[in-house]
């Protein structure tokens, strides 16, 4: 089986995995754009393949009773990619910062031009309690942390939000193709869900520049979830948009996010 998307080398040094895919159809929107959802599986595709070449694979840590869990992703975009564009995913892993795994992302189209920059917070989940463990002892010489970053900020700086949530609301379960390896709804799933409602209280011309995102808890099939909006912080002109998502019987949000639009 030829797995879809072609690896080269990375540009940015030997320490960095680039994956090549094309865009399909049954990933764009009715004006032919790139939805973001599906380049956000691109990028976890190449994180995938590059924990494989490095040695933490997920069938890697899961012989040990372990996953990789996404708990903070940033993207921003510059321009999104159209139908049968080649896009070129470059990753690397770019830090260890307490518990977590740092990895970085730029995506390039085929005449090298960036399109997006992403990073990215990982944690290891032990899968029987799904609680998080500390990274081990020798990760970061398993796992060489290169110097270059796609953003001088940490991603894991808090994230504030209005307190006067919801203005937007809108209600349904969990299906089974939500979920990932994992048994939880993939954080492409949820994107998607943030992006949704997004677009229902914006214009019809408004384009995504940056998307931050904060997840906190595991939805499951079944889980009855309410995606929650409403405009940013003042002074952002209706463009700054504040998510929730959260699940029936959860005291705490599934996720909290921020996202940027002109």
């Amino acid at each position: 089986m030829v797995l879809r998307g072609t690896v080269t080398q990375g540009e940015i040094g030997p320490k960095t995995l680039t994956v090549e895919f094309p865009v399909r159809t049954d990933e764009v929107d009715r004006d032919g754009r790139m939805q973001l959802a599906a380049l956000v599986l691109y990028l976890q595709e190449a994180a995938a393949r590059h924990a494989a070449d490095l040695g933490v694979s997920m069938q890697q840590l899961a012989e040990q009773g372990l996953a990789w869990v996404l708990a903070r992703f940033r993207i921003r975009i510059v321009r999104l990619p159209t139908w049968r564009e080649t896009v070129a995913v470059e990753t690397w892993p770019s830090a260890i910062e307490r518990i977590y795994a740092m990895r970085d992302y730029l995506v390039r189209d085929a005449d090298g031009r960036e399109l997006a920059r992403a990073d990215s917070a990982w944690l290891m989940m032990r899968i029987d309690s799904r609680r998080p463990v500390r990274l081990p002892r020798d990760f970061g010489q398993r796992v060489p942390a290169g110097i270059l970053r796609s953003f001088e900020d940490s991603i894991l700086n808090p994230l504030e939000l209005g307190v006067d949530l919801p203005i937007q609301n809108s209600s349904f379960e969990v299906r089974e193709a939500d979920t990932d390896i994992n048994g939880h709804v993939n954080h492409a799933a949820l994107i998607g869900w943030m992006i949704d409602s997004a677009l229902d209280r914006l214009d019809s011309s408004a384009g995504l520049r940056e998307l931050v995102v904060h997840f906190r808890e595991e939805a499951v099939p079944g889980d009855q979830v309410r995606v929650d909006c409403r405009p940013g912080a003042a002074g952002s002109n209706g463009r700054s948009v504040d998510h929730i998502i959260r699940k029936q019987g959860s005291a705490g949000p599934v996720l909290l996010g921020r996202s940027h639009w002109e």
